[in-house]
């Protein structure tokens, strides 16, 4: 499959330090990357070259074969949505508010009754129904976090009035970070069956490497800011890998069929 978004050499420099050393990846529709590394390893930069927040120092963000910068920043929203890691939104709007906020760069503007249906439809899909008219500075951290995944779905639906989009990409910057167990395994399965179903390229940034071999497709492992390695993740996500990158033992458990389904991490592990 065509890649819908390709990184190319790109080098992040701050003075005499070098954030990103030449690091190549690829985006496919219909996939999970999951991106891992110790923390500093480059990956939240990794993601704003991706997004296009951030320009590199050297090398090329291409999405459909167009350099990044070469995208209108409204033609690009429509194809891209970004999770980070935080979102600085202190307004007192209500919670579908906000999701509505991901239908600006289309035909309703965040304000058609199909954007008010939606925004409840994607509500739902994030486990929030009952917090649609909750004013969203009240919320915990967790319960932002999942309404802004709402917004970045908002976001990547397709305008009906509008042409089909040739490609979409969803980033998460540690979509995980601040929920509850429960929640952790529903946001990435809601962004698995969105690669699976609409044909997404999904990137999710991501510490907890069983939920990597349970959700992702392909993983990307940052090391000092190089690509220590890369692949299909049954066959990259290696104890001896593990052990170089984090410094910890690792050992793989084979639940029976032959694939590893799950890692033990540190002394359980010897």
């Amino acid at each position: 499959m065509k890649p819908v978004l390709t990184a190319t050499d790109l080098v992040v420099r701050r003075g005499d330090h070098t954030l990103l050393d030449r690091v190549s990846l690829a985006l496919a529709p219909g996939r999970v990357t999951a991106v891992v590394g110790p923390n500093g390893a480059g990956k939240s930069t990794l993601l704003r070259l991706l997004s296009g927040e951030l320009s590199p120092d050297g090398g090329l963000v291409r999405f459909l074969d167009r350099p990044l910068s070469a995208w209108p920043a409204a033609e690009l929203a429509r194809h891209r949505a970004v999770l980070p890691q935080e979102s600085d939104l202190h307004f007192p709007f209500r919670v579908e508010e906000v999701v509505r906020l991901g239908r600006i760069p289309h035909s309703g503007g965040g304000d058609s009754a199909a954007d008010h249906a939606l925004a409840r439809t994607l509500l739902a899909r994030v486990d929030l129904t009952a917090f649609a008219d909750r004013f969203y500075p009240t919320l915990s951290g967790g319960e932002k976090q999942r309404v802004h995944l709402a917004r970045a779905l908002a976001q990547l639906q397709p305008d009906p009035a509008a042409p089909p989009p040739a490609a979409r990409a969803l980033l998460l910057d540690e979509p995980t970070a601040s929920l509850d167990l429960a929640h952790q395994h529903a946001v990435l399965a809601l962004a698995r069956d969105l690669a699976r179903r609409e044909h997404v390229a999904v990137l999710a940034i991501l510490h907890d490497l069983n939920l990597v071999l349970a959700y992702a497709d392909d993983l990307v492992v940052l090391s000092r800011g190089r690509v220590a390695a890369s692949g299909p993740v049954a066959s990259t996500l290696a104890p001896t890998l593990i052990h170089e990158v984090f410094r910890i033992p690792a050992r793989l458990i084979d639940l029976g069929d032959g694939t590893p389904h799950q890692l033990l991490l540190g002394p359980a592990a010897l």
